[in-house]
């Protein structure tokens, strides 16, 4: 594991060193560096020392980091290089923030030469307490502005770092981490070893490839022969970054899952076949923009200039490309996508270290004599065994918690285990054909969304039939469990339509009216927070077990992104997004909720 946390340096020289060092790396371990800056880097600063390092190898590197530097707000921001191995974690805010911000086990921490010149310094015992909490045994650290520093600081400094188990070493302004009081088995991640992941839908299967790149020896189970049988075989979708006018928490969740979702599209999928980029229309139907205030305000600050990246008002031309009527309220999102779920599941379990089995509904899990985890189907079988289990079964995952606490005798109220009360959400889509459709001109070239979606122009193939589909819908049926379509629903999403898209309306319901619309459904699980859960069920006696479910309609979105968060947590590395974000994903956040509601009651 080799995870460094750069704190106020401007230069890029620390973050070329980590990069040179491993980039010719061939293990299965990822590296991130966690590089906090106030302001994002400068673009032609950062190429210029690239050239100047690496000379003509700099070209391509270059071309690696280039399509990742954009929308670069306040705020961190994931940028993965040489295949996934390397992670640039951009931490655009104040040192504090950032450090607050941090997760995992750091093997290298640096004060850069900017970190006497901020505004306040912190309190030397609080900033050693923080560093302290991010470190493991040997971990190391190294103050680059030492001589900066006031001398009573310094002092208090060196006191605190003493106290916190910090060794100086021979070197100036470095110490080693060394706590007597602390094993170093208690904070060690796990080592790659086997696992079981119970549902092929996008959560199992970014789960598994997201353990499989770290050496994991996966097993994905499915009740379904194939992957994506359930929600997950949604023929197209859209990807979306959520927006809101104060830009909750939600959406800061929702731009961290889009940016990974964008870069493992276009890593393993056929763009212009199984997705796009082209980007997203969306209609404000009720007349008002859901953009975030601050970044369309007269006065914004620079550093929210990037903003515009990631969605900005659509201008009149943008409007009517669209197809939409003249003065029609809309946001572009230039950095979203369509997707085809079912390629991108098949892409992802085609890593290698991942082995689908298909026809294997779990009912069960239990532990073995041995203490690994075994996965039963109804007649008690095993159908496969492994050190740790993920549960990314959607709505089964209820069915799989009651169980488990059923077995080990955990409370649990008939609706949920664990405090995690996963509901069904049934929903519909409408499609058809393209060249059935007489007014073609009048679909948009590009998606739009708003009150359900609209897309056309998709290349599409069934059995020997090949052409290009329109797709649009969906419905939105809480505490359904029905995955068949329903032809009383196709009126709902023509409804929909109508408003979403008149033009686009009008010109598909002939296809409606005459049957030529095909119906396709899916039930989806969701939360009462509309989060999913992620991580370990944070339950003593059920080590080893891991969730990652509950994604409701926001799969495309954050998927990718919560697979992350899961082998993160498992190997103790720094978490995809900052400290705040990822607890809102935590699969203990509900039991948490519950033991409190059960001791106010009390």
């Amino acid at each position: 594991m080799s995870h460094t946390l750069c704190l106020s340096a401007r230069n890029p020289g620390l973050f070329l060193d980590w990069w040179e060092a491993h980039r010719e790396r061939r293990d299965a371990a990822v590296h991130h560096f966690i590089w906090q800056v106030d302001q994002a880097p400068d673009w032609e600063t950062l190429v210029q020392a690239i050239t100047e390092r690496f000379d003509t190898e700099g070209e391509r590197l270059i071309r690696q980091l280039q399509p990742h530097w954009w929308g670069l707000i306040p705020g961190w921001h994931r940028l993965a290089l040489e295949d996934e191995r390397l992670i640039l974690q951009l931490a655009i805010a104040p040192a504090s923030d950032a450090l607050s911000g941090a997760t995992g086990g750091i093997r290298r921490i640096h004060l850069g030469s900017d970190f006497a010149r901020t505004a306040e310094l912190p309190d030397p015992g609080h900033l050693a307490s923080a560093l302290s909490g991010l470190s493991r045994h040997g971990s190391q650290l190294h103050c680059d502005c030492s001589q900066a520093l006031p001398e009573v600081w310094s002092a208090a400094w060196a006191h605190a770092m003493r106290s916190k188990g910090w060794i100086a070493l021979d070197e100036p302004h470095s110490y080693l981490y060394d706590p007597h009081w602390i094993s170093k088995e208690s904070q060690s991640g796990l080592s790659p070893s086997t696992a079981v992941v119970i549902g092929s839908g996008l959560s199992g299967a970014a789960s598994a490839w997201s353990l499989a790149r770290r050496g994991w020896q996966v097993t994905v189970l499915d009740a379904g022969p194939a992957p994506a049988a359930g929600a997950s075989g949604l023929p197209v979708g859209l990807v979306v970054p959520h927006t809101s006018a104060d830009d909750t928490r939600i959406s800061q969740v929702s731009r961290a899952g889009v940016r990974c979702m964008l870069h493992r599209a276009d890593a393993l999928l056929e763009h212009g076949q199984q997705w796009s980029g082209g980007g997203v229309l969306e209609h404000c139907v009720d007349g008002e923009s859901k953009l975030a205030r601050a970044w369309t305000a007269a006065d914004r600050p620079k550093a929210l200039q990037p903003a515009s990246e990631w969605a900005h008002p659509a201008s009149p031309a943008e409007v009517a490309e669209a197809k939409l009527p003249e003065g029609t309220t809309a946001v572009r999102h230039p950095c979203a996508a369509w997707i085809k779920p079912p390629a991108l599941v098949h892409a992802l379990l085609r890593q290698p270290g991942i082995h689908f089995q298909g026809n294997s509904r779990v009912v069960s899990l239990k532990r073995s004599d041995a203490g690994r985890w075994q996965a039963l189907d109804d007649s008690g079988t095993v159908l496969a065994e492994a050190d740790i289990v993920v549960v990314a079964a959607a709505f089964q995952s209820s069915a799989l918690l009651q169980q488990l606490a059923s077995a080990t005798g955990q409370s649990s109220a008939p609706d949920s285990s664990f405090g995690i009360a996963f509901k069904p959400l049934r929903g519909q889509i409408a499609w058809g054909w393209q060249d059935e459709v007489i007014d073609q001109a009048a679909l948009p070239p590009r998606p739009v969304n708003g009150k359900g979606s609209m897309a056309a122009h998709i290349p599409y193939a069934i059995g020997a039939r090949e052409g290009y589909m329109w797709i649009t819908g969906s419905t939105f049926n809480r505490g359904d469990t029905d995955p068949g379509p329903r032809e009383k629903d196709m009126g709902e999403i023509l409804a929909k339509l109508q408003i979403l898209h008149p033009k686009a309306a009008a010109a598909l319901t002939p296809a409606f009216a005459e049957g030529r619309a095909h119906a396709w459904a899916g039930v989806r699980t969701t939360l009462p927070d509309r989060l999913p859960v992620v991580g370990p069920l944070a339950v003593a006696s059920l080590e080893g077990i891991y969730l990652c479910s509950g994604m409701g309609a926001r799969g495309l979105a954050l998927a990718m992104l919560c697979g992350e968060q899961l082998a993160a947590q498992v190997h103790d590395e720094p978490w995809p997004v900052e400290r705040k974000l990822g607890q809102m994903l935590s699969a203990g956040r509900w039991l948490a909720r519950s033991q409190q509601e059960s001791r106010k009651q009390a």
